[in-house]
């Protein structure tokens, strides 16, 4: 049975017990792409360069699944590894998982993760400060936001103003700030000309059926201890992957892992159009984000604006 079609790394769990193929098909990872290298290179010169006078910031925008988490978490274990402890003390990473009009959540999470001790009923303006101090000491470089959204587009505008307030007090320690969130966080910076000028912004769209696309599902598919060739990037399952997933990220690798594992149960040793489509209903029991449709052909950039 052959197995070229896999890395050297990858063969080496072909044999393993059917457990460990399954743990290694389910463990994320990040898939080199060219919207996702255009951002990489930006990170880089934000991480990788000294500070400077005028902090250069990034957004990452778009909808819910479409990658912008993975980038951000694959940045931090890449500069982990480049930089050992020294990216601990650059890169500070906080999550807002959940909508806000409270500035104080927010410091809260940045003293948290820079691991300072604070009160939360303390005055939201006593933590700005205590936060902005707190950065400066520790020689922070690049704070990152998951979620940005939820600080931006926390619900009331009367607290709006407050808030780009201390996202520009913040840049002008300075530090870059790298944010990531759906469109609401583009609508923010751009309100504001002194964000606007500061931040790029990308946008991370669904995908369409491009050389990209087949370059990524190919690379994907040598990372994956399956013995035969599945050929996702092909003419008969690209297209089915299109219309399973409508081209959203998330939801065309929940399948595609999903029916990997099937191909390993079922010792199928593939990824067919039944088992995408065992995996599909599998996964429609769960999400309503699961619907086939016919994909119009839209273009798609991943485009950099401002």
């Amino acid at each position: 049975m052959t197995s070229e079609h896999v890395n050297p790394a990858t063969r080496l769990l072909l044999n393993t017990p059917m457990q460990e193929r399954i743990n290694a098909i389910r463990r994320d990872r990040f898939i080199p792409y060219t919207r996702g290298k255009v951002v990489m290179e930006e990170m880089d010169k934000i991480m990788l360069t000294p500070s400077a006078v005028r902090a250069q910031c990034l957004a990452l925008v778009g909808a819910s699944g479409m990658g912008k988490t993975a980038i951000l978490d694959f940045a931090q274990r890449r500069y982990v590894k480049l930089l050992g402890e020294e990216a601990r003390r650059r890169l500070v990473c906080v999550i807002l998982a959940q909508m806000t009009n409270d500035r104080r959540l927010f410091y809260g999470r940045i003293l948290k993760s820079l691991g300072i001790p604070y009160r939360k009923d303390d005055r939201p303006d006593f933590l700005h400060e205590q936060v902005i101090d707190a950065l400066h000491d520790a020689g922070a470089q690049v704070l990152v936001i998951d979620e940005f959204h939820n600080f931006l587009g926390g619900g009331v505008k009367a607290h709006l103003s407050e808030h780009m307030a201390a996202i520009r007090d913040i840049a002008n320690i300075p530090i870059s700030i790298v944010g990531s969130g759906t469109g609401v966080v583009e609508t923010c910076i751009l309100a504001d000309d002194q964000l606007e000028q500061r931040f790029s912004r990308y946008r991370l769209k669904a995908w369409e059926e491009s050389d990209d696309l087949r370059d990524f599902l190919a690379t994907w598919e040598s990372r994956t201890p399956l013995k035969l060739t599945s050929e996702l990037a092909g003419p008969v399952l690209l297209p089915l992957l299109m219309r399973l997933s409508r081209g959203h990220m998330r939801r065309m690798m929940n399948l595609i892992k999903l029916a990997a594992e099937l191909a390993v149960i079922t010792q199928a040793e593939r990824i067919t159009e039944e088992l995408l489509r065992q995996a599909f209903q599998q996964l429609s029991t769960v999400s309503k984000g699961y619907t086939e449709k016919e994909i119009s052909n839209t273009s798609e950039k991943g485009a950099k604006n401002g």
